[in-house]
């Protein structure tokens, strides 16, 4: 989406995950447990329909057991209205991709992939794919030791996520300690203009 953006990507980019001592999952990220991340910010629209407004930041480091990942979604004045899911659906598995979230897709060099949602109000996706994609056998899944937690104001959400390093049992596609990747923010919010 160069449009908003500014320059095209034109083939995949290879992003370092330090090393380092596990922060501390609490939905607050403290500029101190995450200054030697990993960070990715060029977050842009991808339908090219409007001019993005939000801006996106994940930060990335593991401690050889656990990925770590932390967000900070800043929610623009004119969309303060945003679409959270549902309290009953509950705080894992709803469809979150409909609701404000942040996902991150995880692949191998053959069809299996692991898919994390976090949403601003603490809750969690996560599923399995491979062969067929079959959205109710994806779901089944779930990573039995994935740590995460959000926190939420009027001027952005932030959260944090510990992803087990073993649940990501993929065919490696890249070589040794490396994954395919793409991360992504839904920003859903209800335009009060008329």
């Amino acid at each position: 989406s160069k449009m908003f953006r500014g320059v095209q990507v034109k083939k995949a980019q290879n992003i370092d995950v330090p090393k380092g001592a596990a922060p501390k999952v609490d939905g607050i990220v403290n500029d101190a447990e995450w200054k030697d991340a990993a960070v990715i910010s060029n977050f842009c629209d991808s339908y090219n329909v409007y001019q993005v407004k939000s801006k996106t930041a994940m930060k990335f480091r593991h401690d050889g057991k656990f990925l770590y990942a932390a967000v900070i979604a800043d929610i623009p004045k004119s969309n303060e209205n945003i679409t959270k899911k549902p309290s009953s659906t509950g705080k894992r598995d709803a469809f979150l991709w409909d609701f404000e979230s942040v996902e991150f897709f995880f692949g191998g060099k053959d069809d299996q992939s692991y898919q994390f949602i976090l949403a601003p109000d603490n809750a969690l996706f996560d599923a399995t794919w491979g062969g067929k994609r079959n959205l109710n056998t994806a779901m089944k899944w779930n990573s039995a030791d994935v740590k995460f937690a959000t926190t939420f104001s009027k001027e952005r959400w932030c959260g944090e996520i510990a992803i087990p390093i073993a649940d990501l049992k993929l065919a490696n596609p890249v070589g040794k300690n490396k994954f395919r990747s793409n991360f992504a923010r839904n920003h859903r919010y209800t335009d009060l203009k008329k």
